[in-house]
């Protein structure tokens, strides 16, 4: 299972936009509901990154969008299926 989430964010290139989105998930409270093992760690990637030439001053940069989906190319998925018998 994965998400997709908008992260609105300041940063000087598209390079650091993607550090800094990634990390503003991090430690939000979004990573407490994640239930994986350690020896599973959830891996997050970027999408793609919009630039705004404007941002309306005194906005907050929140994240929101939040939407799960089902990966059907995830390990857990084939092996779980392996498993499972007809």
């Amino acid at each position: 299972m994965g998400f997709y989430i908008n992260a609105l964010l300041e940063a000087d290139s598209s390079e650091r936009a993607e550090i800094e989105a990634v990390e503003m998930v991090r430690t939000s409270r979004i990573r407490a509901v994640v239930i994986n093992s350690p020896t599973d760690p959830p891996q997050m990637f970027v999408d793609e990154i919009f630039e705004l030439e404007d941002w309306p001053e005194g906005q907050s940069r929140p994240l929101s969008g939040f939407i799960f989906y089902e990966d059907p190319k995830a390990d857990w998925r084939k092996e779980h299926s392996a498993s499972t018998p007809s």
